[in-house]
């Protein structure tokens, strides 16, 4: 915690890693759109956005903790992060039939609003104390869980069959920096530090922007390789 100017500031490091990986999602979602300006294209640039967005609000959550008396604003910051995840789950299952495309699209819907009430719901009715002192916000198992039910229990089996059926590039590189991402969930888990100014959430933002590059090298392979089929699959 810091005060300037008489304000109470905490965790200034957390939020500038915020920052920068609003920075880099931002980049990453104007390569994809210079890529391509399809549907599909669009879907895997929302991801970024998203992201972008739940970034900065997350950052903003953290640094000014002492004058909110809740956590709902950390709550607005998962659900777009989460809706970014919603938008990567429907892009990885745009080139699959049509009718398994509308049950997946589906699932993904449920599987959002879901993740946001589980999110919400934590916060109403869960037993924990609003500590601004600590670092760290109850409910974040929710968020890691929702995650892993996003990439691990969708988008990585997606695109594997693409790998495999296909030896579709684009799918093999995102596959690859999901698994790369899971480095991320564990120093969060862990609370892996380098000090007191470098905490866990700066050491996973760090790998999660290198991470997010790869995801867009796959991304940009895919939108502008001309391996998708047309809306009409069935």
């Amino acid at each position: 915690m810091i005060e300037v100017g008489g304000m109470r500031l905490y965790e200034p490091e957390t939020f500038i890693s915020d920052i920068y990986l609003t920075i880099v999602c931002y980049f990453f979602w104007r390569e994809i759109k210079r890529s391509s300006n399809t549907d599909y294209g669009n879907y895997y640039a929302n991801f970024f956005i998203f992201l972008a967005m739940g970034s900065v609000v997350g950052g903003v959550a953290h640094l000014f903790a002492h004058y909110i008396p809740n956590n709902y604003l950390h709550v607005l910051a998962w659900s777009l992060s989460a809706l970014g995840l919603y938008y990567v789950e429907v892009a990885s299952a745009f080139d699959y039939p049509k009718k398994v495309k509308k049950v997946l699209n589906s699932i993904f819907l449920i599987q959002y609003i879901v993740s946001v009430g589980v999110f919400v719901g934590y916060q109403l009715f869960g037993d924990f104390v609003h500590d601004t002192t600590l670092v760290g916000v109850p409910g974040f198992t929710a968020v890691s869980i929702s995650i892993g039910i996003s990439l691990v229990g969708f988008v990585v089996p997606l695109h594997l069959i693409k790998y495999f059926k296909e030896r579709d590039n684009g799918s093999g590189i995102i596959i690859l920096g999901v698994f790369l991402s899971a480095g991320a969930a564990v120093v969060h888990a862990k609370k892996w530090s380098l000090n007191l100014y470098i905490n866990y959430n700066v050491v996973a933002h760090i790998i999660l922007s290198l991470c997010y590059y790869i995801y867009m090298l796959g991304m940009k392979i895919k939108v502008s390789g001309g391996d998708v089929e047309s809306e009409e699959t069935t």
